[in-house]
């Protein structure tokens, strides 16, 4: 089974990646700047093939301390 993380799963391309990688079985941790909007990609994504989410800027520096 692969794991994967994707980055700025909030919304567009990465919120898609995110949910087509789970629906072909791949095992998918995601992050992004927004909350609630996570929440909104995780409810989209296969059951089982999520593994969590993180809520962070991964371009600010203090965010990542």
């Amino acid at each position: 089974m692969t794991h994967v993380l994707v980055t700025g799963a909030s919304s567009g391309l990465g919120r898609q990646l995110s949910i087509d990688l789970s629906k072909r079985g791949y095992c998918v941790f995601i992050t992004g700047r927004d909350n609630k909007e996570l929440e909104k990609t995780e409810s989209e994504m296969i059951p089982g093939f999520f593994l969590g989410s993180l809520s962070v800027d991964l371009s600010d520096t203090n965010d990542l301390a």
